[in-house]
């Protein structure tokens, strides 16, 4: 039955949450790799702390409470990598900074990720992973249709 093979699948991306590819860092967790990767991101080349990324928009971006923010960026701040800064118009703001350390961890995480993702392209072949993209995206797709008509059947 083919929709038993579906589940092999679903359990196969739920494995993937278990990876633990943040020993491939040294020292910097899965969530401080994303939140470096993210305010790296956002901020680009800014200077003025005002105009960096606010704690409140990383909430958002990393699907996470405001505790696990401000617990995060607690470690980042106590690890030298990043600087916080309340808004003085509106103090319920906080902005967020990478210090030249920060900046540092996170080109070398961003590195190791890509080499990483590299050993794994190579092992399986250029055919083989655009096989696999296609059929992922292809996947996808057939399962936002099926929610959707599973939701239109209730």
């Amino acid at each position: 039955m083919p929709g038993g093979r579906m589940e092999e699948v679903i359990k196969v991306f739920h494995r993937y949450r278990y990876l633990k590819v943040e020993k491939i860092f040294d020292g910097v967790s899965r969530g401080e790799f994303i939140a470096l990767k993210l305010i790296d991101q956002m901020n680009g080349d800014k200077k003025n702390i005002a105009e960096c990324i606010q704690a409140g928009d990383m909430c958002k971006a990393m699907k996470c409470t405001p505790a696990a923010i401000s617990k995060m960026l607690k470690n980042l701040e106590n690890k030298g990598w990043v600087v916080r800064e309340v808004n003085k118009e509106n103090r319920r703001v906080t902005n967020v900074c990478l210090t030249a350390k920060g900046h540092e961890a996170a080109d070398y995480t961003h590195r190791r990720m890509h080499e990483f993702t590299e050993r794994i392209a190579e092992r399986l072949g250029e055919d083989r992973l655009d096989e696999l993209i296609s059929i992922l995206e292809e996947t996808y797709d057939i399962s936002q249709e099926e929610i959707k008509k599973m939701e239109e059947e209730k």
